[in-house]
């Protein structure tokens, strides 16, 4: 059995099946992309990075992006209770967005009931949202605010704003002439 096994690994190998699937899977984003902006009010940009795909869930309605942002791999964003995300916004590997909740106080049921709560997510222009963060909603990023990788984010974060941790706190700021000055140029990616 276990030669056989290498026997088929080699086989495979040479035949470069592992290849051919990378691409389809490939494909298979690409399709799946361009049948969700079939469906947004706005297009979406997904880049593939590290593998994964990505999810947009909820009502497509209240989910909104701005030119020349991004999502990449692994990213799951629940927009029911609304998620605006600003012009050239960069969301890394993994980030999760809620924008709803369920209540837990006073309900019928226990740990929680079906009512979800919405809780709207607004992200400013040039914000870059690093790997593995998690935001939840009502709450608004600002503009040009970096969020930590691994950050929890649960309250506002202020303009040009460095935040890292769980639960994630202001460690420093973007220089706020140099930032506008920028701007002012044009210079984005």
């Amino acid at each position: 059995m276990r030669q056989f096994r290498l026997l088929l690994i080699r086989f495979l190998y040479f035949a470069k099946i592992d290849i051919v699937f990378e691409k389809i899977g490939s494909l298979m984003k690409s399709v799946a992309l361009y049948r969700l902006n079939k469906k947004l009010p706005c297009k979406l940009t997904f880049i593939d990075e590290g593998g994964g795909s990505f999810v947009v869930a909820g009502d497509l309605s209240k989910f909104s992006i701005g030119e020349g942002s991004y999502i990449k791999s692994g990213t799951y964003i629940e927009c029911s209770g609304g998620v605006t995300i600003g012009r050239y916004c960069h969301l890394s590997r993994g980030v999760t967005i809620f924008s709803t909740t369920h209540e837990y106080d006073n309900r019928p049921k226990i740990p929680y009931d079906e009512i979800k709560t919405e809780r709207p997510v607004v992200i400013k222009d040039f914000v870059w949202v690093g790997s593995h963060a998690i935001i939840l909603g009502s709450i608004t990023i600002g503009e040009g605010a970096i969020i930590g990788a691994g950050a929890l984010v649960f309250k506002d974060v202020p303009d040009y704003s460095v935040v890292m941790g769980n639960p994630c706190r202001v460690v420093g700021h973007r220089d706020i002439e140099h930032f506008n000055r920028l701007k002012e140029e044009g210079r984005f990616f």
